[in-house]
């Protein structure tokens, strides 16, 4: 009884840890996109699919969010990432993304080209709070090449491997 007590526990910690961090309790992604994830596969009717989730009682907060794959570069190295892009207003409300910030600032609607970095993914590219990396990844219905520069604002850790080196 005990073993199985503390398997539980641990069960329930970890699910608490990843939907309760940034993961959220569900996500709505358009059909496919779990499994293939290709970038041309976006929510269609974002606005009724928005007001469907504002009008239910059981939905107690909700963010957009773009999620895609794709490669950061430094100076010193490159490394294939999930990248996600967020509203940092919308996000506080779902996420700790924010307080996770260990050195640093979150982001907010005035950062512009600024970018949270995962403390492992900012130690593998060796780079810290200013430095320039470069995000690219496929472009939406193109599947063309699409690259960025951004100033790294913050370096977050959610002291978990996987998230950190987002």
């Amino acid at each position: 009884i005990l073993t199985d007590a503390v398997i539980q526990g641990m069960l329930r910690n970890m699910v608490a840890t990843a939907t309760g961090t940034f993961l959220g309790e569900a996500q709505v992604h358009a059909r496919g996109f779990r499994t293939e994830q290709k970038v041309e596969q976006t929510v269609r009717d974002l606005p009724r699919v928005e007001s469907l989730l504002g009008e239910d009682p059981s939905v107690s907060a909700f963010t957009e969010r773009t999620e895609v794959l794709g490669m950061v570069s430094s100076a010193a190295d490159a490394e294939s990432v999930a990248v996600y892009g967020i509203d940092p207003e919308g996000e506080k409300k779902i996420s700790k993304i924010a307080q996770a910030v260990t050195s640093g600032a979150a982001l907010s609607d005035s950062t512009g080209n600024g970018i949270l970095l995962g403390e492992r993914l900012a130690r593998v590219l060796q780079v810290g709070l200013g430095d320039r990396v470069v995000v690219a990844c496929a472009k939406a219905h193109s599947g063309e090449l699409e690259q960025e520069m951004f100033r790294v604002k913050g370096i977050f850790s959610f002291n978990a491997a996987g998230m950190d080196r987002e």
